[in-house]
């Protein structure tokens, strides 16, 4: 019996295959990761990085809370710490500070990166080799290799995201392949990273007056994801922010020092659910050409992030020393600490200035079961005497 086979038919049912072979290039690979590949700085880190993503202006409708607590002074130069409050709103899984969630201390600044994908700077497989290397084959979009390997996250073709936030300074910038930094938006802050056959090892930043920034003291950050029952799948330790370790002037005659503690902290992020309906298992023969593919059944998954937290210790100047003080007893992030008190030291020895955070009910778990707020004070003294007091409540991670 003669079968008539209508081309139309053909190419609906090639077409369908084709859609969802496209599907199965996100699914199982031996160096796939199980969940989306994206790693975010330290809670400290993140709560300063927010205002390079949202900007605090007319624009966004965000509104400046800020709470002046010192100055560094030095010859010519300073540096004010202070507290502020970003009001864009409390994320998913977003973690509190060591003064509070939303609250960050302004004290210095730091370079923070948002993965994406593989690092930049990852040999043969980040952002910067594979740019370079499809720029230079046209014809990458026709081989199913190179497709594949881009889909499952082998390779990366997704630029990392800096942000930054220092003195007065704030915005985001990504590096292209040959070694441009592209501020977002654009600025004229002049803007090179340090990097050795690892990782980026820190930046040198130069504002429009001649000001230098040095950006050396990092952070460094694993994740471990978890999908369903098995082992995780663990990532490589890598350098996710970069805190401010030096400020010279124009003139090369005064500097602020900066120095940190470090410690490291446990974190746990929900990293999305698997769906078969959308992600796809490709099957191929032994010459790498699709055949059918079958759906993956949904997982929940999960992400367990360790970081090296770098926090305040010291600022030194010509004129002044700044002390940070710490206490590592926080009931919400495992290994955490909160900041205690800050003290305002002069050269010839005199302590000018002492600021205490009464933030323990809210950092140990004394809250209000109902509606998650816990107060926090903040007390500004000079010479023992009180010159001011804040007291605000803040809403604890839900």
């Amino acid at each position: 019996m003669k079968t008539n086979i209508h081309l139309p038919h053909v190419l609906v049912v090639l077409i369908l295959c084709c859609f969802q072979t496209a599907s199965g290039l996100f699914a199982q690979h031996p160096l796939a990761q199980p969940g989306p590949n994206v790693t975010f700085p330290s809670p400290n880190a993140a709560s300063l990085a927010q205002y390079g993503e949202i900007p605090v202006n007319l624009n966004t409708g965000v509104p400046s809370i800020n709470i002046p607590l010192a100055t560094v002074k030095g010859k010519s130069l300073s540096v004010p710490i202070s507290l502020s409050y970003h009001a864009s709103g409390i994320k998913v899984d977003q973690y509190a500070s060591w003064v509070g969630l939303g609250w960050s201390l302004n004290a210095g600044g730091v370079i923070t990166r948002s993965r994406v994908g593989k690092r930049d700077e990852r040999q043969a497989l980040g952002y910067w080799d594979i740019g370079d290397s499809l720029a230079a084959d046209p014809a990458w979009k026709t081989k199913l290799k190179t497709v594949e390997s881009l889909a499952n996250g082998e390779w990366d073709m997704t630029p990392d995201v800096f942000s930054y936030n220092f003195v007065g300074y704030t915005g985001n910038f990504v590096i292209h392949p040959d070694g441009e930094v592209v501020t977002l938006p654009h600025n004229n802050l002049k803007i090179t990273p340090t990097v050795n056959s690892l990782d980026v090892t820190q930046f040198e930043v130069i504002t429009p007056d001649g000001t230098y920034f040095l950006f050396k003291d990092a952070e460094q950050t694993e994740n471990e994801t978890f999908c369903g029952q098995g082992v995780g799948l663990k990532d490589e330790f890598f350098n996710s922010s970069w805190y401010l370790s030096k400020v010279i002037s124009p003139d090369r005659k005064d500097s602020i020092k900066f120095s940190y503690g470090s410690h490291y902290e446990n974190l746990f992020y929900r990293a999305g659910e698997m769906d078969h309906r959308f992600r796809q298992e490709i099957v191929l023969d032994s010459s790498y050409n699709p055949l059918c593919n079958r759906g993956i059944p949904k997982k929940k998954c999960f992400t367990m992030s360790i970081t090296s937290v770098k926090s305040p210790k010291k600022i030194v100047s010509n004129e002044d020393s700044v002390h940070f003080f710490s206490t590592l007893d926080r009931a919400d992030i495992s290994n955490g600490i909160r900041l205690d008190s800050i003290e305002v030291w002069k050269r010839n020895g005199t302590k000018v200035q002492t600021i205490k955070f009464d933030n323990d009910q809210y950092f140990i778990g004394k809250y209000d079961v109902h509606t998650h707020i816990g107060s926090s004070r903040i007390d500004l003294l000079t010479n023992n005497s009180q010159i001011a007091n804040y007291t605000f409540d803040i809403t604890k991670r839900l």
